[in-house]
């Protein structure tokens, strides 16, 4: 570094040097920002790549994810897969599970992601509620936390259980 204020202070006049740092201060800033959100996360404390692995699954290919999200997506995709039809609505009320639509080329019968999505009104939750009970969803994804239990409890009139991967449960029409 004193070796560019030299260079600069030989080279720059007074003036010059002070609009030339002050435009450099937000390139340095951005090339500090890009290696701290694109490529460090790659790498662990070791700075070795971290073993993310490509899924294996037919619409997962070229998606890498750590090899935990890899065992809970697939494992979910498979039940998912095994236990409905292409043509089935499914829906999922849990936020981790809204990727499932797209991996397990299954339909969702609402606008929405996952029950929290933002914009949500009451009417529109009821209206979810009120497809769920005239069993509409071939197939219901909960996160298994204790928010969810009056969500499972209502599931529970027509749908059972069929399966969970971590925490998050898939249920089935009875």
């Amino acid at each position: 570094m004193p070796a560019l204020r030299e260079y600069l202070r030989t080279r720059v006049p007074s003036p010059n040097r002070v609009a030339l740092l002050t435009a450099a201060t937000p390139l340095v800033f951005l090339l500090f920002a890009g290696v701290e959100d694109t490529w460090a996360p790659e790498f662990d404390s070791g700075l070795r790549f971290r073993d993310n692995r490509e899924l294996n699954i037919e619409r997962g290919r070229g998606i890498f994810v750590e090899e935990k999200q890899a065992e809970l997506t697939e494992g979910l995709v498979r039940l998912i897969q095994a236990n409905s039809s292409k043509d089935d609505y499914i829906f999922s009320f849990a936020q981790r599970g809204s990727a499932l639509y797209f991996l397990a080329a299954r339909r969702n019968p609402t606008r929405f992601l996952w029950w929290r999505s933002v914009g949500i009104s009451a009417e529109e939750r009821e209206a979810v509620m009120t497809m769920i009970a005239a069993r509409r969803a071939k197939l219901i994804i909960v996160q298994d936390v204790a928010a969810t239990q009056e969500i499972q409890d209502f599931i529970g009139d027509n749908y059972d259980q069929i399966g969970a991967v971590a925490d998050i449960a898939v249920y089935g029409l009875r």
